[in-house]
C-alpha cells in the first residue's frame, strides 16, 4: 500500500523518480491514465491559482489607489484648519473615483500598455478602434462619420481622451458662458 501511494504520488505530480515503474501491460495502461489525470488535475489547480493571484493583483491596484485617495482627502483637511471634510463631499469623491476606476478602459490596460505600445501602428489602431472603443465609435458614428474607416489616426488619437465621468441627473456640467474644453458623449 505504501509503495502504491508513493508510485501514484510521484506519477501524478509528474516527478517520476524512476525507482518504480510499470512492468506489465495493465500497469503501463494504468500509469498512462494516472499521468494524464495528474497533468489535467495540476493544470486545473494551477489555472485556478493563477486566476486567484490575478484577481488579487487587480483588487490590490484599486485598493492602492483607494489608499492614495484617502491620503489626498486627508491632505485636503490641511486647508480647512484640520476640520474634517463633510461626509457628503467625501462620498461624492469616493463615488466618482469608484466609478472611474471600474469603467476606465485605458486604466485597465495601463500596466499592459507596453504591449499596445510595441504593436505596429495599424495593429495598434485596430485594437483601439475596433475592440477597445468599438462600441463608443459605433454608438456615436454620426458624430465621427468615420466608423467605416476605422484605421484613421483621428479615431486612434481621440480614443486616448475617453474618460468615464459620472454626473448626477440634475448636475450642471457647464454654465452658460463657460469656456468648454471637453466634449461629452452621454451613454
Amino acid at each position: 500500500m505504501l509503495w502504491t501511494s508513493y508510485f501514484i504520488l510521484t506519477t501524478l505530480t509528474t516527478i517520476g523518480y524512476g525507482d518504480m515503474f510499470p512492468i506489465s501491460v495493465p500497469e503501463r495502461i494504468y500509469g498512462i491514465f494516472v499521468q494524464i489525470s495528474g497533468v489535467a488535475f495540476f493544470s486545473f489547480i494551477m489555472g485556478k491559482f493563477i486566476s486567484i493571484i490575478q484577481s488579487y493583483n487587480e483588487r490590490t491596484v484599486v485598493e492602492d489607489k483607494g489608499i492614495d485617495l484617502h491620503n489626498w482627502l486627508a491632505l485636503l483637511t490641511k486647508f480647512t484648519d484640520d476640520k474634517p471634510l463633510p461626509h457628503s463631499l467625501i462620498n461624492s469623491i469616493d463615488m466618482h473615483f469608484s466609478h472611474f476606476w471600474k469603467q476606465d478602459r485605458l486604466l485597465k490596460i495601463g500596466s499592459k500598455a507596453l504591449y499596445l505600445a510595441t504593436l505596429p501602428r495599424t495593429v495598434k489602431w485596430t485594437v483601439m478602434t475596433n475592440y477597445l472603443f468599438k462600441d463608443l465609435f459605433y454608438n456615436f458614428r454620426q458624430f465621427f462619420l468615420t466608423f467605416e474607416n476605422r484605421e484613421t489616426k483621428f479615431l486612434y488619437e481621440v480614443s486616448f481622451g475617453f474618460r468615464p465621468w459620472m454626473f448626477s441627473k440634475k448636475e450642471i456640467i457647464y454654465e452658460e458662458g463657460d469656456e468648454v474644453s471637453e466634449m461629452y458623449f452621454i451613454t
